[in-house]
């Protein structure tokens, strides 16, 4: 991907957590997350995940709000979005 087309990516990728609620997570593949990282959009937060106690840990999250991960199936440059924990 040239520059151009990694900057429209990311911009589409903000635009759609914009509109998601916190706490909702992103799987996405690496060369994005890559690029996220680089520009400053995931960050080290705390969050409290499910079986692990009530004590929160600090994992990579996606404009501070959405817990991150890189997903070995998904394609370089794609996202999936979770749902809620009871959904």
């Amino acid at each position: 991907m040239n520059p151009d087309e990694v900057k429209a990516a990311i911009v589409r990728l903000r635009m759609v957590m914009s509109v998601t609620e916190p706490g909702i997570g992103v799987a996405m593949g690496h060369e994005l997350f890559m690029a996220c990282s680089k520009a400053g959009l995931i960050t080290m937060e705390e969050f409290n995940v499910p079986g692990k106690g009530s004590l929160p840990h600090k994992l990579p999250a996606f404009g501070r709000r959405h817990l991150v991960f890189v997903h070995p199936e998904l394609p370089e440059w794609e996202y999936r979005v979770g749902e809620p924990e009871n959904a």
